[in-house]
């Protein structure tokens, strides 16, 4: 996945309302946990492994999810140019949509993400310049994998969980 840095163009949806915000950086980390299914027979998760794995554990890949960070989030005036900036904190569900070749542009590499609970916000004041923010978050059911891959485990195109003008790339 290539994303051309200056093009980037995230959405975040709350409720009915969908903002458009300019980051620093997007972070998504897709992980299927492993899980331990070691047992007396000695049968391995992996069934091409072998036929015998009694002295070792044995291993399958467990339930996928993502962890998305954003870095640096900012209301985007230019093309919000009535809207209020969203509240966002910690426990919060939302709606996300990340343009890697900008907003509108469809492609492999979007990322759609129908529903992220807010984990965590950090916020770094620098009495310099703007308050730098860190929006953390967790995946909640399909979403849209890095590549294109449609809910990881034949699951749905999230981007129709998200309001219609974000999902066809008008919000």
């Amino acid at each position: 996945m290539w994303f051309a840095g200056f093009n980037v163009d995230v959405d975040i949806v709350k409720g009915s309302t969908t903002t458009a915000f300019t980051v620093q950086r997007v972070m998504v980390r897709d992980a299927v946990p492993p899980q331990n299914v070691s047992n007396s027979e000695g049968v391995p998760g992996n069934p091409a492994a072998g036929a015998n794995n009694a002295a070792f554990q044995a291993m399958i890949g467990g339930e996928s999810g993502a962890t998305i960070e954003l870095t640096q989030p900012t209301f985007n005036d230019t093309l919000n140019p009535y809207a209020t900036p969203l509240s966002l904190v910690p426990g919060d569900w939302i709606g996300l949509l990340v343009w890697p070749a900008g907003r509108g542009v469809t492609g492999s590499d979007d990322l759609a993400f129908g529903s992220v609970l807010i984990t965590e916000i950090e916020l770094n004041a620098d009495v310099t310049a703007l308050e730098p923010l860190t929006i953390r978050g967790v995946s909640d059911g399909p979403y849209n994998a890095p590549g294109g891959v449609p809910g990881r485990r034949g699951g749905k195109d999230t981007r129709k969980g998200l309001p219609r003008a974000v999902a066809a790339g008008e919000g």
